[in-house]
């Protein structure tokens, strides 16, 4: 929900941000027309400056919403055709988004404040790697493995990705299948999925 008491969704299949007024139940589809197919955008979160952040699915770009003026725009660079590239959003305590990889190669982080988005950490080979995050106690995002063998931590205030604890394929809790979809972040500050 943004500052303005709407809900925002970035278009999947559709061609324009959706913005549902919560207090009339009355909506409006905005900004322009997005390139793209389907699977543009597949999560979003609020960044401090009360805008709309969308990491690219199978978008090229990042989208960002201005809730107050309700302006929809791309941010560089171009990331490329890749499909499912980013399906996971959170917000961090240093006031960026971070995605982990789903069949993206590196971690996105996008610095709201200065509008800046960069690749972090090593490149991840797979496909389906990460397709959930939630924020850890410690300030760090961790996303449970969805196609891929381990959890991914990522250390935002120094910006170090790794993947972390043992590898659960050997376990056969994962490695494929989908393992985890879905991540939260329990009253007691750790992650669940």
């Amino acid at each position: 929900m943004g500052p303005d008491g709407c809900v925002y969704a970035p278009p999947c299949g559709a061609g324009r941000v959706l913005r549902v007024n919560c207090a009339t139940g009355e909506f409006e589809l905005i900004g322009p027309e997005l390139p793209g197919g389907t699977w543009k955008y597949a999560a979003a979160v609020l960044g401090p400056d009360g805008c709309m952040y969308a990491p690219p699915c199978s978008a090229g770009r990042v989208l960002r919403v201005d809730c107050a003026k309700g302006a929809v725009e791309l941010l560089h660079p171009d990331l490329g055709p890749t499909p499912h590239k980013y399906h996971c959003a959170v917000l961090a305590p240093d006031g960026c988004v971070y995605s982990a990889p789903n069949d993206a190669g590196r971690v996105l982080r996008v610095d709201c404040a200065r509008r800046e988005v960069r690749l972090i950490g090593p490149e991840l080979g797979g496909r389906g790697k990460w397709v959930a995050a939630a924020l850890g106690s410690d300030g760090c995002v961790y996303a449970p493995p969805c196609n891929y063998n381990r959890v991914l931590r990522v250390d935002c205030l120094a910006r170090k990705v790794e993947c972390i604890g043992p590898d659960l394929a050997l376990t056969g809790e994962a490695g494929g299948q989908g393992a985890w979809v879905s991540a939260v972040t329990g009253p007691d500050g750790n992650v669940y999925a």
